[in-house]
């Protein structure tokens, strides 16, 4: 069974039909995008209108406020990659005061101690301080072969810091320092990530 084909005859003229055409249409088009998206990329800084900018009046910074800063926290033993234990001294503009967890009599001195649950809060006690005496024969109750030095100091203190790591160092003690805002301290047991420890 033939199935018998209808249509025009064809006369030897090509035709173009209108899919041909839309199609033809298309590929131009999306030539034509690709090229223009290329040309975009290759110049990323070129700007469409380029204009002088206009010169912006300086804005003064917002004033700096301080914010209430609360008790700094040291964690215990505050260097773990030491093979020695800390002793801790915060270091502020009226003098040294020693604070340790394992000796709250000492601590006790220089703080008022205040019991946080896990924690320890120590606030020091105004005009009690260590004098240099004091330091040394401190220092000279502790190994230096099992004991560091490790200093809190607030910006104001940094003058003592010097005479400290004299002394530390001419008992046998390494140390090292941190700085420290506010005037309490907060003892809680855990670690501390970084050596301080020179």
């Amino acid at each position: 069974m033939a199935v018998k084909q209808r249509g025009r005859r064809r006369s030897g003229a090509a035709e173009l039909s209108f899919d041909s055409l839309i199609d033809v249409f298309m590929n131009v088009l999306g030539v034509l995008m690709i090229t223009a998206v290329v040309l975009a990329l290759a110049a990323p800084g070129r700007v469409s209108n380029p204009q002088a900018p206009t010169p912006q009046p300086p804005v003064a910074p917002p004033p700096i406020t301080q914010p209430e800063r609360p008790a700094a926290r040291l964690s215990l033993p505050q260097v773990q990659e030491a093979a020695t234990s800390p002793l801790y001294l915060l270091i502020t503009g009226d003098g040294i005061r020693p604070f340790s967890g394992d000796d709250l009599e000492t601590t006790g001195r220089f703080f008022s101690l205040t019991d946080l649950g896990s924690s320890l809060q120590l606030d020091p006690i105004a005009g009690r301080v260590m004098s240099a005496e004091e330091l040394r024969s401190w220092l000279r109750q502790h190994d230096p072969g099992s004991r560091h030095l490790s200093a809190a100091i607030t910006p104001d203190g940094t003058g003592y810091y010097k005479e400290v790591r004299t002394i530390a160092a001419e008992e046998g003690f390494r140390s090292g320092w941190l700085a420290h805002e506010g005037d309490g301290v907060v003892l809680s047991s855990g670690g501390r990530t970084g050596s301080l420890v020179q």
